[in-house]
């Protein structure tokens, strides 16, 4: 996660579905209380995450988060839903279907409009993994330099490029479900998302070292089986290594986490409630 004073950059599941549901229950679909959903993790929860009310999305996509080996399946169902379901009360969420660029806000660079790539972003925050879901049009550096430039309450096109070639759009769209599916035909047996973790941050892909990083000093979501213990002896070594790399971003925030670790600070080891054991 990158942070800036007017940006703050925020990627934001034991349940069972055979059905991926169609438009007319996302419609006519209640809202349901946060203990609800909690106790009730099947089809009202994926109810939940293919809804229009960003609120409720981002909700579902919490708890789904916390249940990776039920959510996965689930996910990998919901890519077959090719249509849209234009997110409303996004505040001033930045995304590709945004409609106003309001100088700040969360960026998600996926878009969550369209349900396949929606899941496709869940998939991707959970397994750490590059199916090609993102979306290029949205620069961090560029949207922080509009906003020093004072551009705020404005058009998001004025700010964001997002091809608008549908036809490409969806061949992008195709071509990251087939690779997701693929992935998954290959890892359902005995994925573990520690060992996704680990995997990714020594991969030589940096948008999924990126996520590791963003999970380890950001997320309050734990991952079964993490420790001290283990950060120390698997994961810091190749930390210290980021930070000394060219790769300018995750350099940055890999450096953070050695400074943490030279003052003996865990703040954001903390903020990961522990509640199961390893696997």
């Amino acid at each position: 996660m990158r942070l800036s004073l007017l940006i703050t950059v925020m990627l934001i599941y034991s349940m069972s579905m055979t059905d991926c549901s169609g438009e007319d229950q996302v419609t006519n679909t209640t809202s349901l209380q946060d203990e609800t959903v909690e106790q009730n993790l099947q089809a009202p929860l994926i109810l939940e995450f293919i809804q229009a009310d960003w609120h409720r999305v981002s909700r579902a996509a919490d708890i789904m988060e916390r249940r990776p080996q039920q959510a996965l399946p689930v996910l990998v169902c919901l890519l077959d839903q090719d249509r849209k379901v234009k997110l409303q009360n996004t505040a001033d969420l930045i995304y590709p279907g945004a409609e106003m660029f309001y100088g700040h806000g969360g960026i998600i660079n996926y878009d969550i409009d369209q349900l396949s790539v929606r899941a496709g972003w869940l998939l991707e925050m959970i397994t750490f993994e590059d199916f090609g879901f993102s979306e290029p049009g949205i620069d961090h550096d560029q949207l922080l330099a509009a906003a020093i430039a004072g551009k705020k309450d404005v058009p998001a096109d004025d700010v964001l490029e997002i091809n608008s070639d549908e036809e490409l759009r969806k061949e992008k769209r195709s071509a990251a479900v087939a690779r997701a599916k693929k992935w998954w035909q290959s890892n359902q047996s005995g994925w573990t998302r520690r060992a996704a973790l680990e995997a990714a941050i020594r991969s030589d892909n940096p948008y999924r070292v990126a996520n590791a990083l963003e999970w380890i000093r950001h997320s309050e979501i734990p991952i079964n089986g993490m420790s001290r213990q283990w950060y120390v002896k698997e994961i810091y070594p190749v930390v210290k290594q980021i930070a000394q790399s060219n790769e300018e971003e995750n350099a940055e925030q890999a450096s953070l986490l050695v400074e943490n670790y030279q003052i003996d600070e865990w703040y954001w080891y903390d903020s990961k409630t522990v509640t199961e054991l390893a696997q």
